[in-house]
């Protein structure tokens, strides 16, 4: 298992980390306190990232991929657990203490600690963030789940089924309150 952990505050031009598995653009701000776990998955990371201080990043499978497009700015306490993809796709804004992960705890046999049962993933599961999204303070997104472009995760939010593009979503379980509307050029209510 490898440990990256970055204490200096910016990086200049692009470059790729052999060891980590790691490829990135040109600048890319790494706040204190940066981690990334990886067993042996990889992460690419596009240009103009802002990672804020005590962003965590763990590769749990051999086939992990995190991928981050350009222009995405990252609150500090972002966590990723991915097992499989996790892609936040570009001019994506993600708040403070938000939580992605792909996968899940088994927790099937009650005579076993769920910390030792394992996890499960869905075959093929993506976790996508699309493209010009934000995720507000505290948001949790778990599983196989697509969140649509230009979409707002309210605060607190936790998203458990795909979001449409356009949409506003917020509670627990996330639901869709808010769409754009192309023909009048407004928020309109679900």
């Amino acid at each position: 298992m490898g440990l990256f952990k970055v204490f200096v505050k910016k990086t200049i031009g692009g470059g790729k980390c052999l060891l980590y598995n790691i490829s990135h653009g040109k600048n890319v701000e790494f706040g204190t306190h940066f981690k990334y776990v990886n067993k042996h998955g990889r992460m690419s990371i596009g240009d103009n990232v802002i990672f804020s201080s005590f962003t965590y990043i763990f590769n749990v499978r051999p086939s992990g991929y995190v991928e981050i497009g350009s222009n995405v700015r990252i609150g500090h306490h972002l966590q990723i657990s991915c097992a499989n993809h996790v892609h936040i796709c570009s001019n994506v804004n993600i708040g403070p203490f938000v939580f992605l992960t792909d996968h899940n705890h088994n927790f099937e046999n009650p005579d076993v600690p769920i910390k030792d049962q394992g996890i499960s993933v869905k075959s093929g599961a993506n976790l996508v963030i699309g493209e010009g999204s934000w995720l507000g303070t505290k948001v949790t997104v778990v599983g196989d789940v697509h969140i649509g472009k230009h979409c707002v995760i309210g605060a607190n939010a936790v998203v458990t089924k795909d979001i449409p593009d356009y949409s506003v979503a917020v509670g627990i379980p996330a639901r869709v309150v808010r769409q754009f509307d192309f023909l009048t050029g407004e928020w309109k209510k679900v």
